[in-house]
């Protein structure tokens, strides 16, 4: 087994993960991008909070995953969610994690202040296919077996 590191690249079937270390203040955090052979992208933030690492590892993806569980040491709010998505140039950012004493609605209300594309949060049940066609909406129920 491969250990994890900043810059790790590895390969998976048709899927290429690359890691980045972040911000978390404690023990060692990374973000990670997820590429399939056609060059759709997600990629997902973990617990961290805004740092260069994670804009520079989301520039132009498809999908951010972007944790907003509070703005204190180590993670994101939604707001900050929204700012690195925007600086970042993702197409669609989708929250996760929203901290407690926030509705996910709020949530995505105050992502969306600080960022101009599409806004969700990862509400079970719905499903988001990274690189889906433009101006389809952001998330869809999922189907049986997804």
């Amino acid at each position: 087994m491969e250990e994890l590191y900043d810059g790790h690249v590895a390969r998976i079937g048709g899927l290429t993960l690359r890691s980045r270390a972040v911000e978390h203040g404690g023990p060692p955090a990374f973000a990670l991008r997820v590429e399939d052979g056609r060059g759709r992208s997600l990629v997902y933030s973990g617990d961290c909070e805004p740092c260069p690492p994670l804009v520079e590892l989301a520039r132009d993806c498809d999908l951010f995953l972007c944790e907003a569980d509070g703005d204190g040491p180590g993670h994101h709010s939604a707001a900050q969610a929204g700012r690195s998505a925007a600086e970042a140039r993702a197409r669609r950012l989708v929250l996760t994690h929203v901290g407690p004493g926030t509705e996910p609605g709020e949530a995505v209300a105050l992502a969306a202040a600080a960022y101009s594309g599409e806004v969700a949060h990862a509400d079970p049940g719905l499903r988001f296919v990274p690189g889906a066609g433009r101006g389809e909406g952001i998330g869809a129920p999922a189907g049986p077996g997804v």
